[in-house]
């Protein structure tokens, strides 16, 4: 209901109507179809004394209480007023006839009437819906408001009955039961309130099909709600209109676009799902090893297998079609390289309990054959040495992978050791991840004297081994004598040695005794004494 304050014109007179009535038999009428409902709050009509209604609706004023007869060609398409306002409160001596209800300059309208003792006895407002949808009406939802805006002391009360026809000719109007909206009598015939009284009937429903093309005729009636004593009446109308279609259930399920569905754009993991469905609903889709046993249309909708075994989430889908004849998609994942697959596609449509087709689609799929891996090894190693105790120098070789699902692995080779920085830890294996794109340096430990010879080798997950050859020698160190100082010239007299001089004598790696040679006339001690 609209609360706002309204005024109200209104008029019996008809002489004024004369350029505004609907020619019989010209068609009027609105249109309505299952997917666009009907509405109207009478807002657009304006608040002038005369106004038209909107198109395909009708009014008439008619002598006799609850009295629908007129052919819906016959009727006029006005609402009258005369220039009355309608203040704090309608006034109690207000004409009976068709009304436009509001303010004088309020957008907020109703249509309606007020009956007097002869006259006006029966107000009935006409609708003509014309189904321009592309399937039939099986029924209808009505709904409206039931305003009162003045008073009135008859005891029967007065009521808006509704009303329905197929043909909209005389006398051919049935009334809807649950359509009626009834006020009880007043203590007086004043004006009701500032904001309407109002009935709201919701959820109305007519079981009445109607086939492509034709019309269906409502009437809202006003009048006593019973007895035929119409006088002290009150002044109700109607508001906020909304009829909904209802089309017959639908039992059938939805169909596949031609060359759907579809599994294609297949990488090493995965591949694409396309469905295309002829109406809104959803689709849904397994996949399953090549050759594997067909599942039901329900296996399918609940991710099973033929055996009733649920799915990893990787193996099935659920893609919602929300248009009809429109192209949608999911990326599936997670699938084995180079391997078939069958992929099984169902779809249902969006009915409140969906048709789900009868079988489901294979369709076959195979995914791409995995990149080869490949592990690339620049540079060679020339030979190794040192001496035992001491690393050698090192060398390095570049080592990167392309298209690795593994790290690559240096193997460890007896008397070397590695690094990818030429610098400490020094490890005896090494394990680069498959990224990995730089320098592998190499040296001997010099642990132990030998030689050293083999292949460094670098393996990754799929990879052709690369071998790299090494080869070197730890030996040992030369041996040295070190002799520190020197001898000036001897002097002695015979049978008297002369003055001893010294030398510092020492070595390293020796294997050895150092020997000290004979010099005639000369003689050695290691304490500069006997013997």
């Amino acid at each position: 209901m609209k609360t706002k304050l309204r005024s109200i014109r209104n008029s019996g007179a008809l002489l004024a109507l004369v350029t505004l009535l609907l020619m019989p038999g010209l068609g009027w009428g609105q249109n309505i179809s299952t997917s666009t409902p009907y509405s109207q709050d009478f807002d657009a009509i304006g608040s002038t004394a005369t106004a038209t209604l909107p198109t395909g609706w009708k009014i008439e004023n008619v002598t006799g209480a609850r009295t629908v007869t007129t052919a819906y060609a016959s009727v006029a398409n006005t609402a009258t007023a005369n220039a009355l306002t309608y203040n704090a409160a309608m006034s109690s001596s207000a004409a009976n006839g068709r009304w436009n209800f509001g303010g004088s300059s309020a957008t907020d309208r109703a249509v309606g009437g007020i009956s007097s003792g002869s006259a006006s006895q029966s107000v009935n407002m006409y609708l003509q819906l014309t189904n321009n949808g592309a399937s039939n009406i099986e029924s209808f939802t009505i709904n409206y408001d039931a305003e009162r805006f003045r008073n009135g002391s008859n005891s029967a009360g007065f009521s808006i009955r509704l009303y329905y026809s197929t043909t909209g000719s005389a006398s051919s109007y049935s009334e809807i039961a649950d359509g009626i909206a009834s006020f009880t009598a007043n203590a007086n015939n004043n004006g009701s309130t500032t904001t309407p009284e109002t009935i709201s009937k919701t959820n109305i429903t007519l079981s009445q099909a109607l086939s492509v093309g034709s019309s269906i005729y409502f009437v809202w009636s006003y009048s006593v709600t019973s007895g035929s004593t119409t006088s002290n009446a009150q002044a109700l109308g109607i508001d906020n209109l909304s009829i909904t279609a209802i089309g017959s259930a639908d039992v059938t399920p939805p169909s596949w676009t031609a060359l759907y569905p579809k599994a294609e754009n297949a990488t090493t993991s995965g591949f694409t799902a396309m469905v295309n469905i002829n109406e809104p609903g959803t689709s849904y889709l397994v996949v399953l090893p090549d050759g594997a046993a067909a599942p039901s249309s329900a296996q399918v909708k609940a991710g099973q297998d033929a055996a009733g075994n649920v799915l990893a989430n990787n193996l099935k889908g659920t893609i919602s079609c929300l248009a009809a004849s429109t192209e949608y998609t999911l990326a599936m994942a997670g699938l084995s390289a180079s391997t078939a697959y069958d992929v099984y596609f169902v779809a249902q449509d969006d009915e409140t309990t969906p048709n789900l087709q009868a079988n489901p689609v294979k369709v076959d799929v195979s995914t791409a054959a995995a990149a080869t891996p490949i592990i690339s090894i620049t540079g060679t190693f020339s030979a190794f040495s040192t001496i035992v105790g001491t690393p050698s120098v090192s060398q390095s070789v570049a080592v990167s992978g392309s298209n690795l699902t593994a790290n690559i692995d240096v193997t460890a080779l007896a008397g070397f050791e590695y690094s990818t920085t030429d610098a400490d830890p020094w490890t005896s294996s090494l394990s680069l991840s498959s990224s990995f794109n730089g320098n592998v340096y190499v040296r001997l430990t010099g642990a132990s004297v030998g030689s050293y010879n083999g292949n460094v080798s670098f393996s990754s997950t799929g990879a052709t081994t690369v071998d790299k050859a090494v080869n070197g020698s730890v030996t040992a160190p030369p041996p040295v004598i070190t002799v520190t100082g020197s001898f000036s010239a001897f002097t002695a007299t015979t049978g008297t040695p002369s003055v001893s001089q010294s030398v510092v004598v020492s070595g390293s790696n020796l294997t050895e005794n150092i020997g000290v040679s004979a010099v005639a006339g000369y003689e050695y001690s290691t304490t500069d004494a006997d013997p």
